[in-house]
């Protein structure tokens, strides 16, 4: 079991085009299913939601705000606590906060 810290996931909403907003990021495992001749593997390549970690002396809505800006570039001012849940049962103080 290690410690990895606290994380933040955005779900994000642009009313404009009516979607959600989603980011692609390059994930290893992905990568090493691919290489394992895994016909549904995307090369490394997965599509999910805006996330990262929350730095020392932030807040979860502070570190979403922050995020969302550097996958997107979109600014975000009120995020709105959706829920908590632990990522990995293997990481003992990884909770995760859902953001709108």
């Amino acid at each position: 079991m290690f410690e990895r810290g606290d994380g933040v996931a955005a779900l994000l909403f642009n009313a404009d085009a009516r979607s959600v907003v989603l980011v692609e990021q390059f994930r290893a495992p992905t990568l090493i299913a691919h290489r394992r001749d895994n016909p549904v593997s995307t090369g490394g390549w997965i599509i999910e939601l805006v996330a990262g970690m929350i730095d020392a002396g932030e807040t979860a809505e502070e570190a979403a705000v922050r995020e969302v800006f550097e996958e997107t570039g979109y600014r975000i001012t009120t995020p709105r606590l959706i829920g908590k849940y632990f990522r990995h049962q293997a990481v003992r103080t990884s909770v995760s906060v859902a953001c709108v």
